[in-house]
């Protein structure tokens, strides 16, 4: 099975479905991420995004190089185009990409712009799911716009190992508790989509597109 990821920033990949995509790639499917831009700092380098690949042991990653927190600049048919151009060669069975509802207007907009680059269309058939991101999702416009998943993933034997990945590539983007970015957090956060699926530790997801 072919997995894509369409995240906003270096970081949001790990952070909202780190576990997932650990559990992805033990099951032997094939990974790819397009990571929109390299973040504030250029964070995530060539170097460090191939090192980054190599040890998650994702089949390739793209970068398209955006300006942070500027993705609002660009026409948003630009986007799209670029992302189906990586759609083609990554031919994915299942899509996740950011809530198009948090804070973020990055996220929102790699959102958008992923669903339209995945509309339906006759042939194949592409599941598509969005990921929560800690210190964005949680806060939203609109009560109503809450994050409220519905599809979940056990990580309880991937979550150390998500840690431990965001301590090596991405240590300045870790916070203290009470700080969203906290592991404390992310294992709170874990342990509330276990409760809510019967697991112990989960990542949840919401479902946009999916078939039985």
């Amino acid at each position: 099975m072919n997995i894509l990821v369409v995240a906003a920033h270096p970081d949001d990949e790990i952070l909202g479905l780190g576990g997932t995509l650990l559990k992805h790639v033990q099951n032997k499917d094939k990974v790819f991420t397009i990571i929109l831009s390299q973040g504030r700092t250029n964070k995530l380098n060539d170097k460090l995004n191939s090192k980054l690949a190599k040890f998650l042991k994702l089949k390739k990653t793209f970068n398209l190089k955006l300006k942070d927190q500027k993705f609002d600049t660009y026409p948003l048919l630009e986007i799209i185009k670029k992302i189906e151009k990586i759609k083609k060669a990554a031919n994915p069975d299942v899509v996740y990409t950011h809530y198009n509802s948090d804070l973020n207007n990055d996220h929102k907009i790699c959102s958008l712009a992923t669903l339209t680059a995945f509309r339906p269309f006759v042939g194949k058939k592409t599941k598509i799911f969005q990921f929560e991101t800690p210190s964005s999702t949680e806060i939203t416009e609109k009560k109503e716009d809450s994050f409220n998943p519905d599809y979940f993933v056990d990580i309880e034997n991937f979550f150390e190992s998500k840690i431990e990945i965001l301590n090596k590539f991405y240590s300045k983007e870790m916070r203290k508790y009470p700080h969203p970015r906290s592991k404390e957090y992310l294992k709170s956060l874990a342990v509330l989509r276990g409760s809510m699926s019967g697991l112990k530790l989960a990542e949840g997801f919401k479902t946009v597109r999916n078939y039985y």
